[in-house]
């Protein structure tokens, strides 16, 4: 699961490689999170990819590609922009419920 900030994170890079195509740098991303420093956003992005919601290719500048993946059969930029939103307990109802009810699918 992924924190509230892990999630704007990675909303976060998902619009700026679909509006400009590349990765945005380590400091646009503090910016945009509002963050200290540039050593938060390497924790954020190194627990991100220990997630498996990201993958970092080695060697390589701003190359980060988001993994496609589902949580509990919901898309995840609707996952993402639900947990932009809603506390933690309310995102894992929701998702106990929609794993609960496949009805819904």
């Amino acid at each position: 699961m992924l924190t509230k900030k892990m999630a704007e994170l990675l909303a976060y890079i998902d619009k700026a490689m679909k509006e400009t195509g590349t990765v945005p740098s380590y400091d646009e991303m503090k910016a945009e999170l509002g963050l200290n420093s540039k050593s938060g956003v390497h924790r954020l992005i190194s627990s991100l990819e220990e997630r498996g919601a990201i993958r970092r290719i080695p060697y390589r500048a701003r190359a980060i590609e988001i993994v496609e993946q589902s949580v509990g059969g919901l898309d995840d930029t609707f996952v993402i922009e639900l947990a932009k939103k809603l506390s933690i307990e309310q995102l894992e109802e929701i998702i106990a419920e929609k794993r609960a009810s496949p009805k819904l699918a």
